[in-house]
């Protein structure tokens, strides 16, 4: 990519109209520049597998038929989720992004500009947003925001939790325990439950999941720079880097065409070296995918599998109620069988009785 992406359009003529919608707001904790922890809900625990599973989430959630446009659906999703009023600041650019390799960076025309458009398959398993195994296709509107008071849990998202920019990578590639995450610097905010388990899983979802994992690991740079005045160049320079590393690793692969005075065959035109560590880079890449797709494919195979197990349990239990219901009408049958046998004792009885 040599240059960034413009268009007149505004950020309701880009979105899809035959999509799900959803919203979600990056928050920082406080005023100071130096501040890189970012707030996220935490969704009520849910066993997996025998773990708790805490999964945390961007504040935000799906559009309503009230809102007159994303940025208010954003705003009145936080007001409900942490009963604290929120600011959007205008994006200078915008991140679309449809999977791992596929981003690029666009101007949006309007009053409300995005931070990031990420379109990720949703129901998928844990930690791949873009895994063949899932449900369909969603469009989540990312917004840069300020907080405006202080947060704090509601009955919908019970628990809040501060992560400096390295977790929300971490988290968004790995479950990782609730002890560990407040050991490397991230701060809880409980409800009025409780704190969870130091032993839960926390797991990072829905767009800042997808998020952080098409950044990779220039996600704390890119999270810790956002509130700095350095987002378009950081930004700028990010993108134009990716582009650069992609169309390199393209032309070893597939070859490129060279002037004709350019013999590619001889050894002091080419460096075969710089050639092998790309090449090698590449598989690394490629067996890293590899590896991170199987791990989602046992994952969702486990899900599976703990679906399989709860619903042969609530058939057994069914087997067990339609047991007793039986028993029960057996008893029942036995008992209108009994009084039928009194009756007709009795009426027997009365018939002898008016004969004499």
């Amino acid at each position: 990519m040599s240059e960034i992406e413009e268009t007149a359009k505004t950020l309701e003529e880009l979105l899809p109209a035959d999509m799900f919608i959803g919203t979600s707001i990056v928050l920082r904790e406080g005023e100071s520049t130096e501040s890189n922890r970012f707030l996220y809900g935490i969704r009520p625990a849910r066993e997996e597998s025998k773990n708790l599973i805490l999964e945390l989430t961007g504040i935000g959630g799906g559009l309503e038929a009230e809102d007159s446009s994303p940025g208010a659906g954003a705003i009145r999703e936080a007001r409900e989720e942490i009963a604290c009023a929120v600011t959007l600041i205008p994006s200078s650019m915008t991140l679309v992004i449809n999977g791992y390799n596929d981003i690029s960076l666009i101007q949006v025309a309007g009053p409300e500009r995005p931070l990031a458009i990420i379109y990720r398959h949703y129901k998928s398993p844990p930690h791949s947003p873009w895994h063949p195994y899932n449900k369909g296709l969603a469009c989540v509107v990312v917004f840069l925001g300020k907080l405006k008071g202080r947060p704090r849990p509601d009955t919908e998202i019970p628990h809040l939790i501060w992560l400096p920019s390295t977790l929300v990578l971490e988290t968004a590639r790995r479950d990782v325990p609730l002890g560990e995450l407040l050991m490397a610097g991230a701060a809880l905010v409980p409800g009025r439950s409780g704190a969870p388990p130091l032993d839960s899983l926390a797991r990072m979802t829905d767009s800042q999941e997808a998020l952080a994992l098409a950044l990779g690991h220039e996600t704390p740079s890119f999270y810790d720079g956002l509130f700095q005045g350095d987002f378009p160049e950081q930004l700028v320079t990010l993108m134009l880097q990716k582009e650069q590393e992609i169309d390199l690793q393209e032309s070893v692969v597939s070859g490129v065409t060279y002037p004709a005075e350019f013999d590619v065959t001889s050894d002091e035109q080419t460096d075969s070296s710089e050639k092998d560590l790309l090449s090698a880079a590449g598989e690394a890449e490629k067996k890293q995918a590899l590896e991170e797709q199987l791990l989602a494919t046992r994952t969702a195979l486990d899900m599976l599998r703990q679906e399989i197990s709860e619903a042969t349990t609530k058939i057994e239990q069914l087997i067990e109620r339609t047991a007793k219901v039986e028993s029960e009408l057996g008893l029942l049958r036995k008992s209108l069988s009994s009084s039928r046998n009194r009756i007709t004792r009795l009426l027997k009885r009365r018939r002898r009785s008016d004969n004499e």
